[in-house]
């Protein structure tokens, strides 16, 4: 006669919180799937986490009864009914893709939610968009930096020299403003007109 030894059951975690005890091959499955449902989504009310509970104990089962029709045997060692045991997993399965696909967390489901017009799409084009924003914000500063850095040159040139040499020179108060208008303005704004035409006039409609 042969004597078949029992594992004890350990306890664990469903995604709601609730405890379910299992073998310790099976409560290892189940806290894994746990916790990746419960990091991926973020459901709030009882009766999703109850579904959820669900959803894992289901996989779970599956699972459970794959193993035995790859071995041919139960857990106990005990010859299964290989046809009861597919039908098991095909009725169970099936009621698990219904169930994701009512929680939303199918492979649709999740692949729309990554997709063009959703939440994770739209929080990283505003980023990029973030981004270049800030990048335009520092090249304005460089170009400021530089241009006033060049009429800083100019005043100096400006109070050193006398009228004579302004006018040789071309430093006179006249050629001051001029450059400012024709120089220092124009640069400046070059920048923000770059960034609007090659880059803001893709998305910012979209905002």
């Amino acid at each position: 006669m042969t004597t078949v030894e029992f594992v004890d059951e350990v306890e664990v975690s469903l995604p709601s919180g609730g405890p379910f005890s299992a073998p310790p091959e099976e409560a290892e499955f189940i806290a894994q799937l746990s916790r990746r449902y419960t990091t991926e989504f973020a459901f709030q009310s009882s009766s999703d986490l109850q579904d959820l509970d669900r959803v894992v104990i289901f996989e779970m089962l599956v699972h459970r009864w794959g193993r035995w029709l790859s071995r041919r045997v139960d857990d106990a060692g005990i010859k299964i009914d290989e046809k009861t045991v597919g039908d098991r997993i095909a009725s169970t399965s099936n009621e698990l893709r219904q169930l994701k696909k009512l929680l939303g967390i199918d492979k649709v489901a999740r692949e729309k939610a990554k997709g063009e017009g959703s939440v994770p799409h739209y929080l990283a084009n505003l980023l990029e968009r973030a981004k270049a924003f800030g990048i335009t914000r520092e090249r304005q500063l460089d170009k400021a930096l530089e241009l006033a850095n060049q009429l800083s040159s100019l005043v100096l040139l400006f109070r050193n020299c006398n009228e004579d040499e302004r006018r040789s020179l071309h430093v006179t108060e006249a050629d001051l403003i001029e450059w400012i208008e024709t120089v220092f303005v124009p640069e400046f704004a070059a920048v923000d007109s770059h960034f609007r035409e090659h880059d803001q006039k893709f998305w910012v409609r979209e905002l």
